[in-house]
C-alpha cells in the first residue's frame, strides 16, 4: 500500500470501530501516470461473523480530491432529491482527507459492464445505461462548474492536441481544421447546461439489478448532454464493435425513453471531439500501429463534422 492509502486505512479502521482494527487487505485497481493512483481496502471483522468492508482509496497528486468530493456531494443531493424512480445508482464519497489528499469511496455495487461485453445479450444491458444516463442528465446541480468545447480539449485530452500535430505534421492541418470545426460547431448550437460526466463509457459502469451505477467523478461539470451522448457511441463503436450496430440504438432509445432526445442531432459534433481525443490517447500510449490509427481517429473526427 502507498503510504497515502496506509494513512487513510488507519483512519477507516478508526471510523469502522474496534471489531475492524486489523490491517486491511489491499489491491490496486489502476495507477495512473497522472498521480490518481486507486486502491480497493479490504477490511476483515475480528469476529468473522460480519461481512468484510470494501472501500474505494483515490489518490490525487494536487488539490483536485476535495473539487471531486464537493461535486459528489451534490449529485448525491440532487439525486435524494428526485421525486421519480430512476436507473441510476451513484456510489457514495465518504469522506476527503486534504493532508493525504485521498477521497475514500463507496465500491460501486454489480458487475462491470466490462464483463458483460462480452455476453451474448449484451446489447440488452445497454438500454438501462440510456436510461441512467438520462437520469444524470435530469439532475439539478448549479454549483457543478460549466464547460465548453475548449475546456473539453484542455481537461479530456492527454496529450494536448497540439502535440498530436507535432507528432504528425503531415497531418498538422488536419488537427488544426479539426478544432477549428469543433468550435465552430459549438457555436451554432444551442443547450441547456445539464451534469455531464464527460468520460462516460464502459469502464465507468456497474450494473446491479435494474440500476447502472456510475463511477468516476472526477471530470463532472455542467454541459451539453450529447457530450456524454456522443462519447459512449464511440466508445462503443470502438470497444465492442461487435455490439455496435444494435447497442448503441439500444442505449440512444433508453436515453429517448426518459429524456429529450433534442440532443441526439448534436452527438456528431462530440463524437468528433471523442475521437480527437482518441487521436491524442493514441500519441500518448504509442501501441502498435498508433501512427496510422491515429490518422484514421483525426479522419473519422472530420467526417462527423461534416
Amino acid at each position: 500500500m502507498s503510504a497515502a492509502a496506509t494513512g487513510l486505512a488507519d483512519a477507516l479502521c478508526a471510523r469502522l470501530g474496534p471489531d475492524y482494527a486489523g490491517r486491511p487487505s489491499a489491491r490496486c485497481l489502476s495507477d495512473s501516470p497522472d498521480g490518481r493512483r486507486v486502491t480497493e481496502l479490504r477490511f476483515a471483522p475480528s469476529d468473522g461473523r460480519r461481512r468484510d468492508v470494501r472501500i474505494i482509496v483515490k489518490e490525487f497528486a494536487g488539490d483536485t480530491g476535495a473539487r471531486t468530493y464537493a461535486a459528489m456531494k451534490a449529485l448525491e443531493a440532487a439525486e435524494a432529491a428526485r421525486s421519480d424512480a430512476a436507473p441510476l445508482a451513484l456510489p457514495r464519497a465518504l469522506f476527503y482527507e486534504p493532508r493525504l489528499r485521498t477521497l475514500a469511496l463507496e465500491r460501486a455495487p454489480g458487475r462491470s459492464y466490462r464483463e458483460l461485453v462480452r455476453e451474448a445479450d449484451f446489447t440488452g444491458h445497454l438500454g438501462l445505461v440510456g436510461g441512467a444516463l438520462a437520469a444524470l442528465h435530469a439532475l439539478e446541480v448549479p454549483s457543478l462548474r460549466a464547460a465548453t468545447i475548449d475546456d473539453h480539449v484542455a481537461d479530456l485530452m492527454r496529450p494536448h492536441p497540439a502535440a498530436l500535430a507535432a507528432a504528425l505534421p503531415a497531418h498538422a492541418e488536419l488537427v488544426a481544421g479539426v478544432l477549428a470545426g469543433l468550435r465552430a460547431g459549438e457555436r451554432e448550437i444551442a443547450y441547456r447546461p445539464v451534469p455531464v460526466h464527460r468520460d462516460f463509457h464502459l469502464g465507468q459502469l456497474f450494473r446491479h439489478r435494474d440500476r447502472v451505477a456510475v463511477i468516476d467523478w472526477d471530470l463532472v461539470a455542467r454541459g451539453d448532454p450529447a457530450l456524454d451522448l456522443g462519447n459512449f457511441a464511440v466508445y462503443v463503436r470502438t470497444r465492442a464493435p461487435h455490439a455496435a450496430a444494435r447497442g448503441v440504438d439500444a442505449f440512444l432509445a433508453g436515453y429517448a425513453a426518459r429524456a429529450d432526445d433534442g440532443a441526439f442531432a448534436r452527438m456528431a459534433l462530440y463524437e468528433a471531439l471523442t475521437y480527437l481525443r482518441l487521436a491524442c490517447k493514441r500519441v500518448r500510449l504509442k501501441p502498435e500501429g498508433w501512427c496510422e490509427d491515429a490518422v484514421r481517429m483525426l479522419h473519422l473526427a472530420e467526417a462527423r463534422l461534416a
